[in-house]
């Protein structure tokens, strides 16, 4: 029961922080080091991951049919947004495959809790701060190549605990001019190979198999990761998301102190 329990919260957790900018990895961490300190931290997390993906294709399956379809039609807009998802996608799929195997050899709540999250949450915030505060100047309203390549490169920082992908790339792509709307339908569409292609490597590294419990974790994370999508817009929409870097912060301080009291 402890577990069926566990599996919720963490479903819950997942769900609200892959599309919110404070870093769904990080927070599953937190949640498993307080409840189950799960050896398998990282089968939950595929499991979970699997969830959001889910709610990411729902959110957006009108889009990705038009697109899907504008490109056998050779459309010019469809073949853009091909372009732009390929070249985002070549740095992580770089780095998933030189060093995949090592992605998650210390991956257990305690070492990211306590080792990770205090650097990172700190610099999570100063990425959604920066957005808001720090703008650099316009170089571009519409989203090129050159310009998701380089978002890509952003995005690879994400495989460390407490860098939201969503967070950073939507924040890169602000400070780089690119709308509110245009970053976040970017980085969510993006999400999808993104998190489809690191669920494979996770199975294909770790191996994978399924239960009742994990099919709980992962409707909950697509029901609550649905909704949570719907609640990025909206901040974004009321220029509201660098408020949470402010959390980040929080996030990392108490991190700081209980590495210190050695809770």
């Amino acid at each position: 029961m402890d577990r069926f329990f566990d599996i919720i919260a963490q479903g819950i957790a997942q769900g609200l922080t892959e599309f919110l900018p404070v870093s769904s990895s990080g927070h599953i961490a937190i949640v498993d080091y307080f409840t189950s300190q799960s050896s398998d931290i990282l089968h939950v997390s595929i499991v979970l991951h699997a969830g959001t993906l889910v709610s990411l294709i729902i959110y957006f399956w009108k889009q990705i049919k038009l697109k899907t379809i504008g490109l056998i039609l050779f459309e010019k807009d469809a073949k853009i947004f091909t372009a732009n998802i390929v070249s985002a996608m070549i740095p992580i799929i770089f780095i998933g495959f030189v060093f995949g195997d090592m992605i998650g050899d210390k991956y257990n709540s305690e070492y990211i809790v306590l080792d990770i999250l205090p650097y990172t949450y700190f610099i999570m915030g100063l990425i959604l701060f920066s957005a808001k505060h720090l703008p650099l100047k316009k170089i571009s309203t519409t989203i090129f190549p050159a310009l998701a390549f380089l978002i890509g490169c952003v995005q690879v920082l994400a495989i460390f605990p407490g860098i939201s992908r969503a967070g950073i790339t939507i924040s890169a792509f602000l400070i780089f001019g690119v709308s509110r709307k245009d970053a976040a339908e970017f980085s969510f569409l993006v999400g999808i190979p993104t998190l489809f292609g690191a669920i494979i490597l996770d199975i294909v590294n770790q191996g994978l198999s399924i239960t009742i419990i994990d099919c709980i974790g992962f409707v909950v994370s697509m029901i609550v990761g649905y909704l949570a999508i719907h609640l990025v817009f909206h901040l974004l929409s009321k220029s509201k998301f660098w408020y949470f870097s402010f959390y980040c912060w929080l996030l990392s301080l108490i991190s700081i102190m209980m590495k210190i009291i050695n809770v």
